[in-house]
This record gives structure tokens, sequence and C-alpha cells, in this order.
């Protein structure tokens, strides 16, 4: 399920020109080859956005489902290591979305410009994660 992300989006990492009725001209990594106009890169960007949320929850639950195993007979240690892995989650996400809101300053905020550029940012972090919680306690 992880791979729902490199199947629907391959790692192009194909910087696109994106022209708004902005000043300015945005460029941004988005993966949908396709996309003629802002709502276009928009959709596409939600999407990515939203696959990868869905990606990031598997392996989140999936690396849950393996300190589970690998701690059964020391549940004191499982239940610290899980703690941890709840903090660190919720500190990663903070720090995601701060991340992206940086990116994004210089585009006017609730324009398709400044979603598409979020979401983009987004996904990728959260792409990024995913092969980190991946790479935890393998099995």
């Amino acid at each position: 399920m992880k791979n729902i992300i490199k199947q629907k989006y391959p790692p192009l990492k194909l910087m696109m020109t994106i022209a708004f009725s902005l000043p300015y001209t945005i460029q941004a990594a988005i993966p949908c080859k396709s996309a003629e106009n802002s709502q276009a890169f928009f959709e596409c960007s939600a999407n990515y956005k939203k696959d990868s949320d869905t990606s990031l929850k598997i392996s989140y639950k999936n690396l849950e489902k393996r300190i589970a195993t690998q701690y059964t007979k020391a549940p004191d240690l499982k239940a610290s290591l899980t703690k941890k892995l709840e903090d660190s989650q919720k500190t990663w996400t903070i720090l995601r979305d701060s991340e992206c809101e940086i990116e994004a300053f210089i585009i006017e905020t609730g324009t398709l410009a400044y979603e598409t550029a979020i979401n983009t940012c987004n996904a990728e972090r959260s792409t990024t994660r995913i092969q980190y919680l991946d790479s935890l306690f393998p099995d």
C-alpha cells in the first residue's frame, strides 16, 4: 500500500513553471504531467497530498504493529517506545506544516497557488517520512 504514491506519481521531480494570476511565476515540483492550468495543478496536488496522507497513516500503523510484535515480551518497553513514536509523529507533523508554510510564504494565502504549494510540500515531506517509518524496526 505504501507504493500508492510511487504508482500514481512517479518520482520525476520535474520542475514545472505554474503561472497563476499572481504578479510572479511559481515553480513547484508537481508530479502531474497532464495538468494544463492552475485548477488542474491544484486538483493534482490535492490528490497527491491525500494519497501521501493515506500512505503515511498505513506506514505508521504498520510500524505500530511491528513494535507490538517485537516487544510482546517487554510490555513496559513497548509502551515507552509507542509513546515516543506518538510524540515524534505529533512533533514531526507540526514541523512539516510549519516548513510548508515557510515555503509558501511569498504566495498570497487562500489562492490556488498557495494551496497547491502547501499540498505539494506536504505530500513530499510525508513521502520522506513514510520512508523513514518503514525503515524502523524491520521484520
